[in-house]
């Protein structure tokens, strides 16, 4: 097995990254921009494609958007039929819904379904390794990236740990873009507070007034604009010091006034999921991730926490619902049915 040509940079990092949060374009413009941005970084050598999709009717895949950069003639049409057969629709489904990054062997635990997938679809286009990086929330929405490869690859531990961080931040993009396009309106709909890039408050509305949001979001725009210029931060170095969010209520991202003046917007963007009514909001926020298989540590990354607080909030859950194990918890939450909005 072959191992990923390279890690990126700290620099090509910064700037996948920036094209994940340029959420305010259209949605195929966004993801073909963002498709656009990292091909260069993370091209395997044999393209890069991905696409926009819906998993919330668990019988199909609902495949918003696809596109693809400098893959072989055909995969677009290959991809779509992928998603769209009844061999795989089940397996493919369960696989978005549990993995944050896979390599191809990984995709299909079912030796039998792997074979049909690669003799059917792989082969005929000469893939032959490929690595997913995918970014669910508990809407059963998603964006996920392929890097594709004409010979069978693998990935080190420590780039599955960034590859399974950026996973987090194209989720957590994708909910503000939509968010942003449901709610078309004046540039600043939506923002809590503007911030330098020196971490000084602007502007704040509502619960960003408080000392500690204020003190959270500066020390935020202050780590984020860090990585940005510390010449000798490493890229795994980068990706863990930037979350996705800020308490669990905020995204960062970037407005530049007409005279090219750079401001940082917190930008409300929390997820809603449904739950137990016993939960609390930031409860059922915690337990619908660790539905998706995301492990404490992964939670407070995504989420901007505290392990501990993730900790302390999987332990409330379990009493309010009386069970005693994270896997009873999961299995009550999974139970819960109805119209999740995020």
């Amino acid at each position: 097995m072959g191992r990923v040509a390279k890690t990126p940079t700290a620099t090509e990092l910064m700037r996948i990254l920036d094209a994940v949060y340029d959420v305010q374009r259209p949605k195929e413009e966004w993801f073909s921009g963002l498709l656009r941005s990292a091909a260069p970084i993370l091209d395997q050598g044999a393209g890069i494609g991905g696409l926009l999709y819906d998993i919330a009717n668990e019988e199909q895949i609902n495949v918003e958007f696809i596109e693809g950069i400098d893959v072989p003639a055909g995969w677009r049409q290959a991809g779509l039929a992928i998603h769209h057969d009844p061999r795989f629709i089940p397996k493919v489904i369960a696989s978005y819904r549990s993995s944050l990054c896979a390599t191809l062997p990984q995709l299909l635990a079912d030796p039998d379904a792997f074979e049909r997938l690669q003799r059917d679809y792989y082969d005929r286009h000469a893939v032959r390794g490929q690595i997913m990086i995918n970014g669910v929330d508990s809407s059963g929405k998603g964006c996920l990236i392929n890097l594709f490869a004409s010979k069978p690859i693998a990935i080190s531990d420590g780039q599955r740990d960034l590859l399974v961080r950026l996973a987090t931040h194209l989720s957590t993009a994708y909910r503000l873009q939509r968010r942003l396009a449901d709610h078309a309106g004046p540039p600043f709909v939506g923002v809590a507070a503007v911030l330098t890039p020196e971490g000084r408050l602007e502007h704040a509305e509502t619960d960003a007034q408080s000392t500690a949001a204020r003190q959270h979001l500066a020390h935020a725009v202050r780590r984020r604009e860090r990585a940005r210029t510390v010449a000798d931060m490493d890229a795994q170095r980068v990706m863990r010091s930037l979350k996705g969010m800020v308490s669990a209520r905020w995204t960062l991202v970037d407005h530049y006034e007409h005279s090219g003046r750079r401001y940082v917007l917190a930008r409300e963007n929390a997820p809603t999921p449904v739950g137990p009514v016993q939960l609390s909001l930031r409860e059922r926020q915690v337990v619908s991730l660790a539905t998706l298989g995301r492990s404490n540590k992964l939670i407070a990354y995504e989420l901007g926490l505290a392990s501990s607080t993730i900790r302390v909030l999987m332990a409330r859950a379990c009493a309010k619902l009386g069970v005693a194990t994270r896997s009873e918890l999961i299995a009550k939450q999974r139970r819960t049915t109805g119209p999740i909005t995020n």
